[in-house]
């Protein structure tokens, strides 16, 4: 399992110097997306949390907020930067919840991972949500979806600059950016709504749990 320690303690200051506030803006579009949901939701899972860069909000509006990382560094962060209104819980204690969530957010967390690791991630943690439950998905676009031009040969430059680099301190196993989108159909999904950065290098797909799943 990839571990994320090694770049923990500047992993904000390397995401702000090469995006500025991109990332940031794209999760609280991802945030964003689960609003017009929230009146019957209450319990939300933040699976990858990361340092929590970009999601001080977090807690607004739901009853229960449980995130998760396989990186100890990681989580020490994201407790300084959201606070103690969340759960926080390293990998291992997830198996200890029973109760099921209402909704999912993934914030560039399923990039780093082969397609045979987002399907097993995608059901996995689905398994997690009740029947109709929601997912929002943050992450990068595939160069090929990026518009034509600068943009397109920039984001291909930046995805394999960034894959390698992953690769190199962090022990991930993704060698490219795979879309996960086949994935979430076929573990009961349906996609109900895309947000897109200008340049389409950044999107938040938001999908739905079949309610007789």
């Amino acid at each position: 399992m990839a571990s994320y320690q090694a770049v923990a303690p500047w992993y904000r200051l390397l995401e702000k110097s090469v995006f500025g506030g991109q990332l940031d803006e794209a999760r609280r579009q991802g945030q964003a997306l689960l609003t017009p949901a929230r009146a019957p939701l209450h319990r939300l899972l933040v699976p990858g949390v990361g340092n929590g860069a970009g999601l001080q909000d977090l807690a607004r509006g739901w009853k229960e907020v449980v995130v998760f990382d396989p990186s100890p560094g990681m989580l020490t962060r994201a407790r300084k930067r959201l606070g103690d209104a969340l759960s926080y819980l390293r990998l291992e204690e997830l198996s200890t919840i029973e109760e099921p969530f209402d909704a999912l957010l993934t914030c560039f967390v399923l990039d780093h991972f082969q397609p045979e690791e987002q399907q097993e991630a995608i059901g996995t943690w689905g398994e997690r949500l009740r029947p109709g439950g929601w997912w929002v998905d943050v992450d990068f676009q595939p160069a090929r979806r990026v518009a034509p031009g600068w943009s397109r040969w920039k984001a291909r430059g930046l995805l394999a600059l960034m894959l390698r680099f992953f690769q190199l301190t962090c022990g991930i196993s993704a060698k490219r950016l795979h879309s996960p989108e086949d994935f979430f159909a076929q573990s009961g999904f349906t996609l109900e709504t895309i947000w897109q950065s200008r340049d389409r290098f950044l999107r938040a797909h938001a999908w739905r749990l079949a309610p007789d799943a």
